[in-house]
């Protein structure tokens, strides 16, 4: 995203900064904004790795896995959107 497109909340920022002369905590731009403003820069797809275990009581850990985090359900992709400044 560019500078340009997040001038609305910086000065919404700067105005509330000047009125209270407070930091303010936290600031935040809206996911939903970013989403329908930003830019896609990179995507992928998690694929289940398959592993055979040795036997069925055993579940190895197969090492060549990346580890997966857990994520709501039915959300099988990974988005990264870019921000300039």
């Amino acid at each position: 995203m560019e500078p340009k497109q997040l001038e609305p909340y910086f000065s919404k920022w700067e105005a509330k900064w000047n009125l209270d002369r407070h930091d303010i905590q936290q600031s935040q731009i809206p996911l939903k904004f970013v989403v329908q403003n930003g830019r896609k820069i990179f995507s992928t797809t998690l694929k289940p790795v398959p592993v055979k275990p040795v036997s069925p009581q055993l579940k190895p850990k197969d090492t060549e896995a990346p580890e997966v985090t857990k994520r709501p359900r039915g959300s099988k992709h990974t988005d990264i959107l870019e921000i300039s400044v």
